[in-house]
């Protein structure tokens, strides 16, 4: 399965001393897509580059300015009944379990989106 490549060079945040871009360019993650996150990004996965020692929260504004206003109300807040609108897990981990949006992300990271879904 191929994937595209996305190369955030420079972003400028509003939570910058939360989310720092503190090292180097060059820092590669994948993301996956899941469920109507994949609907919005018509895509299944990317590449992201981002600088050494970023965050969740760095990955998530870049995406978020990637793709823009529907993909931001959709993977922001939570759901009427209290319920995170979007998990994210780092190489299977959920982040709730980890640093939150603060976890460090690393060389080769998979971050995947992972949206509610009920069934019955």
């Amino acid at each position: 399965m191929e994937f595209e490549e996305y190369h955030v060079r420079f972003l400028l945040f509003p939570f910058k001393s939360l989310y720092s871009f503190s090292g180097e360019i060059g820092l590669k993650i994948h993301v996956k897509f899941l469920a109507t996150i994949r609907e919005i990004t018509d895509k299944s996965e990317i590449e992201l580059e981002l600088h050494s020692g970023d965050t969740v929260g760095t990955a998530l504004q870049a995406l978020q300015t990637l793709y823009g206003a529907e993909f931001k109300e959709a993977t922001t807040g939570t759901t009427a009944g209290g319920i995170p609108k979007v998990r994210f897990l780092v190489n299977g981990r959920d982040t709730d379990f980890l640093e939150g949006f603060a976890t460090v992300l690393k060389e080769g990271d998979v971050m995947v989106l992972v949206p509610p879904i009920a069934g019955g």
